[in-house]
């Protein structure tokens, strides 16, 4: 929460508290399997991932392959090392990448972008 002078709030802190905006950079679907719900109050399934249901990760879509969008395609092969063909079948959706390759675009890409901000003037505002 955030004072009454919109600082941090602090164990001392008194009077009106403000909640703190929040920007959401992904959202993560999971669902409960409604059908084993004897079976977790007797304990008979202790394992969570019997009866959650994983939707998956939409930042793949909506951050990672835009902003890849935006390096371009030869940024992203010289980084990865990947082929280029490679890439622009990903970036166009005409294939889904492995773990291994999909977890090498999101590190490159959040580099990327963590090298843009950090030149981004104002950027202790964000």
């Amino acid at each position: 929460m955030l004072g009454p002078g919109l600082g941090i709030c602090k164990v001392r802190t008194k009077g009106l508290l403000t909640p703190i905006p929040v920007r959401v950079a992904a959202v993560h679907l999971v669902g409960k399997e409604g059908n084993k719900v004897e079976e977790v109050a007797t304990d008979e399934v202790t394992d969570p991932d019997e009866v959650l249901i994983d939707y998956g990760d939409d930042a793949w879509e909506r951050l990672v392959l835009p902003v890849g969008r935006v390096m371009g395609i030869c940024t992203m092969a010289l980084e990865t090392g990947l082929a280029r063909s490679m890439l622009i079948d990903l970036f166009q959706g005409r294939s889904s990448p492995q773990a291994a390759t999909r977890a090498l675009v999101t590190g490159v890409v959040a580099s990327w972008v963590g090298s843009k901000l950090s030149t981004c003037p104002g950027r202790d505002q964000l």
